[in-house]
């Protein structure tokens, strides 16, 4: 098995198949899970700790300066959101209303094509 084994990209064991073995596979999904896990304990942490701060229940030196960053970086998200959300509205193709295809006998009214009446006077325009 060791002769069927080389290091492939980030040095990651493959196997003469190109394929991570399934022990290793696993194993990095487990990690992976842990790692999403203490991800997201920290920022329910972060979270609680800035309420607190907020309502002045805790006070800890560096941490106002902190808040003022993260309160900067939340502006400047929301900007660039801004800025995003009027690219993707102006990229949006602008609704092109039909061309008249003619003009009603009795009125002069423009005639779209399906026309069966006049849209202005009701007079029947097609057969």
């Amino acid at each position: 098995m060791q002769d069927e084994m080389r290091t492939v990209g980030e040095g990651r064991p493959k196997t003469g198949m190109g394929e991570e073995p399934a022990p290793v596979t696993e194993a990095r999904v487990r990690l992976e899970k842990l790692r999403q896990e203490r991800h997201d304990l920290l920022a329910e942490i972060g979270e609680e700790a800035v309420a607190l701060y907020a309502s002045g229940e805790i006070t800890l030196p560096g941490l106002g300066m902190k808040l003022v960053q993260l309160s900067e970086l939340q502006e400047r998200i929301e900007l660039e959101e801004a800025r995003m959300a009027a690219v993707v509205e102006a990229s949006r193709p602008k609704a092109v209303p039909p061309a008249p295809v003619g003009a009603c006998p009795a009125c002069g009214a423009a005639l779209f094509a399906g026309d069966r009446f006049c849209p202005q006077c009701g007079r029947r325009v097609s057969d």
